[in-house]
């Protein structure tokens, strides 16, 4: 059995997620629904001078750690400083992003497009990683969102990010429970999987950051944590076969992205809590922070 068929292990839900969304557009642009804030808090503090708590938190903290980091600013390149290779397959291309502009987010149509990270030798992680990223999906179905895993076998898998193969297709995180990678291999015999409370809305934007630390995965939606499970399994390997795959799953089952992604990152730590608030801060429920030329819409509630 491969990754969207694992049995689910035991997982205790603490929240179920509501958000608030504006629907926007850019003039000469298509239209798109974007999740603005003016807020950011660091320390214990709020500031409202976004741009320089912005600078404060950037430049410091989310460096550290940082194994792979893919803004999209007009190319597919790790950004991170470690030049790990990334290489667009099947089509995968460059769209708009949450706030309206080209060439600035990671667009797939479901059709077998995804984007393939090629370790360097610099992707290492053990008993900590954190994965962020924004994500909005243009229908619900099977997707993979972001794996680290052999993509010729599914083999040497080490965790997962993806929608779940049946409706009604949540959110899932899932980490390998064995250190062997000759012999991981995505089914429910060696890995735990938890699912996310709630269901992602077609065409709304949200920030997802998944969180593995010892034998603790979670969930965060939006800034706020989502859902907690427990594995056996204390650390992952970092098996020489395995490439970091975003859109998608592996080559003999793409299960590839129908949707847009941005800001995807990499850690091989524990992102803190103000950490997670700042990667959040432009999807939180009334906020007011906007990019220029972007015109605001009729807002929405979505479950």
């Amino acid at each position: 059995m491969r990754f969207f068929r694992f049995a689910l292990l035991a997982c205790t839900v603490l929240f179920s997620f509501l958000i608030v969304v504006t629907s926007c557009h850019k003039t000469g642009t298509n239209p798109v629904t974007v999740i603005k804030d003016s807020t950011v808090i660091k320390d214990s503090a709020v500031y409202v001078d976004s741009a320089r708590a912005d600078s404060i938190l950037t430049s410091a903290s989310l460096k550290n750690g940082l194994l792979v980091y893919l803004p999209f600013d007009g190319n597919f390149a790790d950004s991170s400083g470690n030049g790990n290779l990334t290489t667009a397959v099947g089509g995968a291309t460059l769209g708009y992003d949450e706030h309206g502009y080209l060439n600035s987010a990671f667009t797939g149509t479901g059709s077998g497009g995804f984007l393939e990270v090629t370790n360097n030798g610099s992707i290492q992680f053990d008993t900590a990683i954190s994965v962020s990223f924004d994500l909005m999906v243009v229908d619900s179905r099977r997707e993979g969102l972001v794996q680290f895993v052999d993509n010729t076998d599914a083999e040497a898998f080490s965790f997962g990010v993806a929608t779940s193969p049946s409706s009604p297709y949540n959110l899932e995180f899932a980490v390998a429970d064995t250190a062997l990678c000759d012999t991981v291999t995505s089914n429910s015999t060696n890995v735990t999987l938890m699912n996310a409370s709630g269901l992602l809305v077609p065409t709304s934007w949200y920030n997802i950051i998944t969180i593995f630390h010892k034998d603790t995965l979670q969930i965060y939606v939006n800034g706020a944590l989502n859902s907690t499970a427990y594995s056996p399994n204390t650390s992952l390997s970092v098996c020489p076969t395995a490439k970091m795959i975003v859109g998608g799953w592996w080559d003999g089952d793409p299960a590839s992205l129908n949707g847009t992604m941005d800001e995807v990152r990499l850690y091989n730590r524990v992102l803190t809590a103000n950490e997670i608030k700042f990667l959040a801060r432009n999807f939180q429920p009334g906020s007011t922070r906007v990019k220029p030329a972007i015109k605001s819409g009729k807002s929405a509630t979505i479950n």
